[in-house]
């Protein structure tokens, strides 16, 4: 573990206690009380308007929302037990109605309240609260969060919050539960009830706060979260006594919500994050002095001071800048440095200003409390694991730093190339070095163990590594007269690149030759990155897709931090290369182990918008069916078009590469410069024949459902790796990708534009097709997981049943990886919530109800703020954004898309006062859109009639299940 980091990180904690839900006087009383007369107390409370709630699934709601509501009195008898003295199960329409009355008696009574007790994360029923008869039942009562295979749940999706609470003094913002009210012998009470969520809210806002930094949280996930908590709040009896549901972590998320602030003049962002957990109210049991005692480990995830069960959290980020600081004996300054870093935080508190102290790991319940990180460089990183220094407020933390002379060299997850030169007389002075240092002559053998190239791969653990096993992803050529243009992989089929060891003997015969005529004469070599994808049949996929980043270092430092507990390591180099890894959206144990062929994707786009091939003339329905091709099926999609656009359809794996590629400068061709086309300047020829032979096609363009899919799993991919991004609000250019899916429609005239064209997403709008216009679009580049020839599985599972408009009964995602997934609900998803909140995921598994209904007066304002479907008691609900894309896009017998338009209960994220649905009456394209509040009907210009057309939308609704309906 890195032990000090004072002057990398602080963190500032602030505690904000939450208004309490409802804190309105009930009824209020006066005079002496006579006890004993039979009253009816009859009660109010007030909720705020649920339209006008916009929070997020992991914040805690400040509004008044009350679904659910149970009353208890009790009387304390002289003998000191308490005997129920009344109790009601309040019905819906009393709620709404905001009137309620309760028998009870007059006098000095305890009365208690439960609201929201049902719930999509937590249910208790009106019988089980009916059969309630003591204090020690009610004050017993506990609820545990739902059985989840892939990780706790640590977020509110319905927008019911659970709470507990007490009668209190008017004034008295203090739950106590030992305190009684009065209740006249009018039925008057002398206080109100006073409500506190059972969970609270933790945030955390981290960001670089130095110039020239820049820091990209990666991912973050919450260790020891409580499962189980009393509902009424403890003071006496301690927490401990109820674990007998331990403690699980949560999912690994990569969601983050950017912002952008400032931090010390310094314009910077912030990369947001908060969940919500029950209280756990843990404290040290061993004196702790300072921050660095909080996080001092003694192994991997093995804390020495704090206490077991404390709630932590793992942040995964990656730091980029510069450094003058000396490392080993190279004191340049300007030293570029990258840093792949994790962080283990504890939470609780520890701000004196707050009264929190070091030893302070408690969360208390109905309270919010906000971190912030600010990452001040990259220096300090490197003095910490030099020195054996011991400092306050440090983080715990683990990393690997390379530091280059050269710029660090990235690398997407294809096959790559790139040129380095190395200078003959740094070489030759090498060699004298080592000789020197030896007193020995310096042959090949001593060279080759004195120039090191430390890799670290998934074959290693990511650990530094000089084994050969690491290393040959990165094979070299020496360039012809060390030229500056890149070498062909292979000349021919016998031609091989020089390995690791043929790198250097190749360095230490330039180095050994050199003349000493010529400072600037150097040694050209071309290095050709392999893909990063391994076949060993003991490394599963789960140990290199979706992980971090290998890397290779040609090395002049390396120091390995020694302690135990740390992985921590400084690479001073003259070239670094790093590749990142492919990212899926699959469930990886069912690629490995269900014959499931997913796909996955590069992280990012490495050259310019490029324009589309345009489609050759031609009219009549023939023609019009030879273009057209799959919507799931890219890599068939770019096969049968080369060979159309090129070959005159002939599909034979006969075409030679140098037709399209240029290896001197590894581009495409002047006349091949299109997206169609880009794709294969990410493959390679493998055996050095010239030809495009079928396995050697494996990245290549997406078809329109795969960049859909892309959108609906998206959250679990880094930020840079997803198609759109809350931070690329209101820029919808550079956000449209084409893809490989040509649309032919014969059913319009040939003369219109639209009928024959790619389709391209319209990432900006989350799942809107349409067609290519007429200018440069984005692209991504795709590969196949486990068979690279083969069709590719979709994410969506279908039921076997379908209606008669072919939209299928139910539909599962065991194919779509869990992370990616939110929980179950058997209640409208939460009014408000965007298209990039976590109630817009999809779950295990829904089914669609087969009635499709129009309301006159509704709209998509209303859509998302009012469940208009019959029996919402049985979980009946409008769909949010994702599920209505995949029930209008997954039909059965290749019917196409759903003619129908519909809402959704989603609002659009990036434009004000627009929502999310479905336009399907258009034939020009049916599609995912976002449209204004326009009322209950559609409208748009149809140019052939020279007429507006009016579309009723419809109201299709959805409920969660556990699995498809076979």
């Amino acid at each position: 573990m890195i032990h000090s980091t004072k002057n990398i990180l602080y963190l500032l904690l602030s505690l904000l206690a939450c208004t309490a839900c409802s804190d309105e006087t009930l009824v209020n009383g006066q005079g002496k009380v006579e006890e004993g007369v039979p009253v009816t107390a009859t009660l109010s409370f007030s909720t705020s308007d649920p339209a006008k709630i916009e929070t997020k699934a992991t914040d805690i709601d400040e509004s008044n929302k009350v679904s659910s509501l149970a009353i208890f009195i009790f009387k304390k008898e002289k003998d000191g037990s308490y005997t129920i003295d009344g109790k009601k199960i309040c019905t819906t329409d009393e709620i709404n109605r905001n009137s309620f009355a309760v028998s009870t008696t007059s006098g000095s009574r305890y009365i208690y309240a439960v609201a929201n007790y049902k719930s999509s994360l937590y249910t208790i029923t009106d019988d089980f609260l009916g059969k309630i008869e003591t204090i020690d039942d009610l004050k017993g009562l506990s609820v545990t969060l739902p059985k989840n295979k892939d990780g706790s749940s640590i977020s509110v999706l319905d927008g019911v919050f659970l709470m507990s609470g007490c009668v209190v003094a008017k004034n008295n913002n203090k739950i106590d539960f030992d305190t009684p009210c009065t209740i006249a012998a009018d039925g008057t009470v002398n206080g109100r009830i006073l409500l506190q969520r059972i969970m609270s809210s933790i945030q955390f806002k981290v960001m670089a706060a130095k110039e020239n930094t820049t820091f990209v949280a990666d991912s973050w996930q919450v260790k020891n979260v409580p499962q189980s908590s009393y509902v009424f709040e403890r003071t006496s009896a301690p927490y401990e006594d109820y674990e007998s549901d331990g403690f699980k972590e949560s999912k690994i998320s990569s969601v983050f919500e950017k912002k952008d602030t400032v931090v010390n003049s310094l314009n910077t962002s912030s990369y947001n994050f908060s969940f919500l957990m029950m209280e756990n109210r843990k404290t040290a049991d061993k004196e702790i002095n300072n921050y660095d005692m909080r996080e001092e480990m003694n192994g991997s995830e093995s804390f020495s001071n704090a206490p077991a069960n404390s709630t932590y959290i793992v942040l995964k980020g990656t730091y980029t800048g510069q450094t003058d600081k000396p490392i080993g004996t190279d004191g340049k300054p300007n030293k570029n440095v990258t840093a792949y870093t994790t962080y283990y935080i504890h939470v609780g508190n520890w701000n004196p200003k707050y009264q929190g102290t070091n030893s302070d790991f408690k969360i208390f319940r109905n309270t919010r409390y906000i971190y912030t990180v600010k990452v001040v460089g990259v220096d300090q990183i490197i003095v910490e694991v030099e020195s054996d220094l011991q400092e306050d407020e440090s983080w715990g933390s683990d990393g690997d730093i390379y530091v280059a002379s050269n710029q660090v060299n990235i690398f997407d997850a294809h096959y790559g190339t790139t040129v380095i030169s190395f200078s003959k007389l740094m070489i030759h002075d090498l060699i004298k070095r080592y000789a020197a240092n030896s007193g020995k002559t310096c042959d090949l053998e001593m060279f080759k163990d004195s120039f090191q190239i430390v890799g670290a791969t998934p074959r290693g653990g990511f650990k530094p590594s000089t084994d050969k096993s690491d290393l040959d992803w990165v094979t070299y050529k020496r360039n012809t007269d060390d030229g500056t243009n890149f070498m062909k992989y292979k000349e021919s089929k016998s031609d091989e690149p020089l390995d690791i060891n043929g790198f250097k003997a190749d360095l230490y015969n330039a180095g050994l030759n050199y003349n000493g005529n010529d400072s600037g004469d150097s040694a050209r070599y071309t290095c050709f990155i392999d893909e990063y994808f391994y076949t060993d049949s003991d490394l599963s996929l789960d140990k290199f897709v979706n992980q971090q980043p290998r890397s290779i270092n040609i090395l002049t430092y390396y120091k390995h931090n020694t302690e135990s507990s740390s992985s921590s390591s400084i690479n001073m180099s003259a070239y670094t290369f790093v590749q990142r890894p492919i990212y899926t959206i699959y469930d990886l144990d069912r690629v490995q182990n269900n014959n499931v062929n997913g796909w996955g994707t590069e992280s990012i786009q490495e050259t310019e918008n490029l324009p589309s091939k345009e489609i050759p003339d031609g009219s009549g329905k023939d023609y019009y069916s030879r273009w057209k091709n799959s919507f799931d099926q890219g890599r068939d999609n770019m096969h049968e078009w080369i060979a159309k656009m090129n070959y005159n359809a002939n599909y034979a794996w006969n075409w030679t590469w140098d037709t399209f590629l240029d290896y001197t400068n590894n581009e495409l061709n002047s006349d091949y410069k299109y997206a169609q086309y880009a794709c294969l300047a990410k493959n390679r020829d493998l055996n050095g024949d010239g030809v495009i032979d079928n396995d050697e096609l494996r990245w290549y363009l997406p078809a329109v459902n795969q960049y859909t899919a892309l959108v609906i799993g998206g959250d679990i991919l880094p930020e840079d790796v997803r198609l759109y991004r809350d931070t690329d609000k209101d820029v919808a250019s550079g956000h449209t990708y084409v893809g490989s899916t040509v649309n032919a429609n014969p059913a319009l005239s040939g003369s219109d534009s639209n009928t024959l064209d790619y389709y391209v997403l319209l990432a900006n709008e989350g799942l809107s097709i349409s067609y290519r216009k007429n200018n440069k679009n984005s692209y991504r580049c795709v590969r196949n997981l486990r068979d690279i020839t083969e069709n590719i599985t979709d994410i969506v599972s279908l039921s076997s049943r379908y209606y008669g408009d072919k939209v299928y009964e139910s539909y599962s995602f065991q194919n779509l990886n869990p992370r990616s997934k939110r929980e179950k609900v058997n209640k409208a998803l939460t009014f408000g919530h965007t298209s990039l909140d976590e109630e817009n995921r999809l779950s295990e598994a829904f089914e669609v109800r087969q009635n499709q209904l129009y309301k006159s007066d509704f709209s998509a304002k209303k859509a998302n703020e009012e469940n208009p479907c019959d029996e919402p008691e049985k979980g009946w609900r409008l769909p949010n954004q994702k599920e209505l894309a995949i029930f209008v896009f997954h039909k059965a017998e290749n019917s196409g898309q759903s003619f129908s338009t519909y809402f959704s209960c989603t609002k659009n994220a990036f434009a004000a006062n627009t929502y999310c649905g479905y336009l399907g009456y258009n034939l020009a394209i049916q599609s995912m859109t976002v449209w204004e509040d326009s009322g209950s009907q559609y409208k748009y210009y149809d140019s052939e009639y020279g007429e507006y057309v009016s579309i009723n939308i419809q109201i299709r609704c959805v409920r969660d299940t556990d699995q498809i309906n076979k």
